[in-house]
């Protein structure tokens, strides 16, 4: 993690090293990125990186620890107990989408960070995410059970896990070529109209949601 000295940079500054970081470790891979260029984007020397770095390593777990709680910060801060769990999805699947539109390189970097080649740190790092989000997902479906907004017989944690699988995938969708072509091809939309299209059907998803909750199982 890093030195003291970085803490004591200003935000800006911080956030351009980050933002250097991202884009390079998104774009090369952990192997192949080089601190020499991560400088150059950032507009720092590469010695100021040592200053707050001892290693690439440590600007690698450093960067996308960040990145990871910059993701949670941004849907934390739309959440609304007031609201029903299907109104907070739309919130969620709106706020997030935003997020990855002007964060790809953040997406990209938690999207390739099991083949890093630094499988320990992922599995630990992604474990603490999912608990945070598997922890949300299942109080708040809970909650709509006890309030008698979502069907009492629901499988609580299958219904967040599928959720959960539908944000990550749709989110992945918008940095990875491949998860893109697949959107495309099923939504029978062009490459350069996905974020709009998806802006627009976020809430026609949720709505399937919705009716999946209330009708999975009821008899006739």
């Amino acid at each position: 993690m890093p030195k003291e000295t970085f803490d004591i940079i200003s935000d800006e500054k911080r956030e351009r090293i980050y933002f250097a970081a991202a884009k390079v470790f998104a774009r090369d891979g952990f192997e192949k990125a080089n601190m020499r260029e991560i400088a150059k984007i950032a507009v720092v020397s590469k010695g100021s990186l040592y200053d707050y770095f001892e290693n690439k390593e440590d600007l690698y777990l450093s960067v996308s620890t960040h990145a990871i709680s910059e993701s949670r910060k941004n849907i934390d801060s739309i959440i609304d107990d007031k609201k029903d769990f299907f109104d907070q999805l739309k919130d969620i699947f709106h706020q997030g989408l935003k997020f990855v539109t002007k964060n790809r390189e953040y997406t990209q970097l938690y999207a390739n960070m099991s083949s890093c080649g630094m499988e320990d740190f992922a599995r630990k790092l992604t474990l603490k995410v999912e608990k945070h989000t598997s922890d949300y997902y299942k109080e708040a479906l809970k909650k709509g059970v006890d309030d008698g907004t979502i069907r009492p017989d629901t499988d609580i944690k299958m219904a967040a896990f599928i959720i959960n699988s539908l944000y990550v995938i749709l989110m992945i969708s918008m940095v990875s070529e491949h998860y893109r072509i697949r959107l495309g091809e099923y939504l029978e939309i062009e490459d350069n109209a996905v974020e709009r299209e998806i802006e627009n059907k976020i809430d026609n998803l949720v709505e399937i949601i919705r009716f999946s909750l209330e009708n999975w199982g009821r008899k006739a």
